[in-house]
């Protein structure tokens, strides 16, 4: 029986925080232990480099049980969802001014910016 890649992933990235920070070093047991926690965090489409700033990030000086940090923080920090794609702004050009050049907001039906459309329009006689 094969384990899923998010185990597999989630495996190789807690033993190897040891070799990063050895106040993180795990034994078996403690990885076997922690891999479905931190499985679910990349099963949430988490970047294995997310997950190991989650876990490494603003540690104390001192820690006694590298298991019990590692528990702590996968279990109260929530897995952060992906996050969305940009939208992609069109390229070229902005709409401008017509009395200014100043640009305008995109996809703006305006043909004056907030400055020259404040001036007064002088009545015709």
């Amino acid at each position: 029986m094969t384990m899923p890649p998010e185990r597999v992933r989630a495996a190789a990235l807690l033993t190897d925080l040891g070799s990063h920070d050895p106040r993180l070093s795990l034994s078996v047991l403690d990885v076997a232990r922690l891999t479905p926690l931190a499985a679910r965090w990349l099963a949430s489409g988490l970047p294995d480099t997310a997950l190991h700033t989650a876990l490494t990030a603003s540690l104390p000086p001192l820690i006694h049980s590298p298991a019990a940090l590692l528990t702590h923080r996968l279990r109260t920090e929530p897995p952060l969802p992906p996050q969305p794609p940009r939208p992609h702004h069109p390229s070229g050009p902005l709409p401008e001014c017509t009395s200014c050049r100043d640009p305008l907001p995109r996809n703006s039906s305006a043909h004056h910016c907030h400055r020259c459309a404040s001036v007064p329009v002088p009545l015709a006689t």
